[in-house]
């Protein structure tokens, strides 16, 4: 450290070492305390984290049908596509297209899309029992089929019918399409005779049919016996837990589509493996942060809330039956799938992966209620335990602030003493001077 030895010295400069020396062990105690929180914080925040990421995937597996993972495989899917939901019943059906549901659309004709449709009247467009209607007083003055366009797509009761214009170059097409498909949505138009619709009448009475409004009809049964019709090409109520997406017609009258309804072994697997990498990887970062490691202490050494919660989880995985299943464990405590058990399993018990892991009470519902306890709500176990520890962080910030101030204080004080030195130092060797 600087000594006082001559009248002229760096006031400022000895004043920050003497700071420096005074704050030396407050600061390795702050330092020293803020990486402890600030590691437990992140400790705490990333074993919350995986945490949630683990009740994800446990909650996907709660409840009656979470194992209720079926498939379809088709003889032919250029015809319809067809899925199965957890609803599905295991089984083989046959299925012929004999129609597909389309809708009406019609085409009235113009000589130009500036030929004018009349300032009067009503024109009505209907589908089925729906209908809207124009009022062409309303539209501009000298209204053409481009402004009639305009007012259609732009009713708001409209029922479901757009107009556009196709120009052929010889005319322009007024083309109506209903966006309804099925034969009870046909279109009908018409006005209320005004004479000045005279032009749009003879246009909507010759006007050309593109598209007719009919159903789609499909027969079940390998002899075709069952006539199902239907006002949409998706068929979703027709048979429990199958959607039916038709694509096409089967000209052939006698032709079908087979298909069969079974357990999707891939999706149940991926199920099962997403619950276990969650599970792996919640132990993986627990063991990170309550593990020591070359010598160190762990980070959250002294902390009972990881290993309560390991301890939590480990008992209820061990309360149920899982290595009949093909779920076993390691010497570490990580799980893994044989997927060859699981699927001899399932062979033997259809629904035990349901009543064990995904029914009420069972394995699934049960770790979701105990991890519920951890990571939701204000009160739960980390959130407590996380707040907590910012809390501490929090107040360790405040008194380092209120030592920084402190030390300013005494700074200036040294500021002011060695100040007042060096002028007593400088009076006395001039004072010196005068004997010399």
């Amino acid at each position: 450290m600087a000594t006082v030895s001559s009248s002229s010295f760096d006031v400022q400069s000895l004043a920050s070492q003497y700071v420096q020396a005074d704050r030396a062990k407050m600061d390795s105690y702050f330092s020293s305390q803020q990486t402890y929180y600030k590691n437990r914080l992140s400790a705490y925040n990333a074993i919350s984290t995986q945490l949630t990421a683990f009740q994800d995937a446990v909650s996907k597996l709660s409840g009656s049908d979470a194992f209720k993972d079926y498939g379809v495989t088709q003889s032919d899917d250029s015809y319809a596509s067809i899925t199965a939901d957890s609803n599905a019943v295991e089984g083989q059906y046959q299925l012929h297209v004999s129609q597909l549901a389309s809708a009406d659309q019609y085409a009235l004709d113009f000589a130009s899309e500036t030929s004018t449709v009349g300032n009067s009247g009503t024109l009505t467009l209907a589908l089925g029992s729906d209908s809207f209607s124009i009022d062409m007083s309303k539209l501009p003055a000298g209204a053409t089929v481009a402004d009639l366009r305009n007012a259609i797509n732009g009713a708001s009761d409209n029922t479901g019918i757009k107009a556009s214009l196709v120009r052929t170059g010889t005319s322009v097409k007024l083309m109506l399409t209903s966006e309804k498909t099925g034969a009870d949505n046909a279109m009908s138009i018409s006005t209320d005779g005004d004479p000045a619709l005279s032009g749009l009448d003879t246009a909507i009475a010759g006007k050309s049919q593109l598209s007719k409004a009919q159903d789609a009809i499909v027969q079940l049964g390998a002899d075709q016996s069952l006539t199902i019709n239907s006002d949409s090409n998706t068929l979703d109520n027709v048979i429990d837990g199958l959607t039916i997406d038709l694509k096409k017609v089967q000209t052939d009258p006698s032709e079908t589509i087979t298909f069969s309804v079974g357990r999707d072994m891939d999706a149940t697997k991926k199920d099962l493996n997403s619950f276990i990498d969650a599970y792996n990887t919640l132990i993986d970062t627990i063991k990170k942060y309550t593990t020591a490691a070359d010598g160190q202490s762990p980070t959250l050494s002294g902390d009972s809330t990881s290993r309560m919660l390991q301890g939590q989880v480990r008992t209820l995985l061990n309360g149920a039956d899982l290595s009949s299943m093909g779920i076993k464990s390691d010497r570490y405590g990580k799980l893994s799938l044989d997927e060859d058990k699981l699927g001899d399993y399932l062979e033997a018990n259809p629904s035990g992966l349901n009543q064990i892991l995904g029914n009420k009470d069972g394995l699934m519902d049960k770790l979701d209620t105990m991890l519920d306890s951890y990571v939701n709500g204000s009160d739960s176990v980390f959130k407590t335990t996380i707040s907590s520890t910012q809390a501490n962080l929090d107040r360790l910030g405040d008194r380092m602030d209120a030592f920084d101030l402190q030390m300013q204080q005494q700074y200036n004080r040294y500021v002011s003493q060695f100040t007042q030195m060096q002028t007593i130092v400088s009076q006395m060797q001039q004072t010196s001077g005068l004997f010399g």
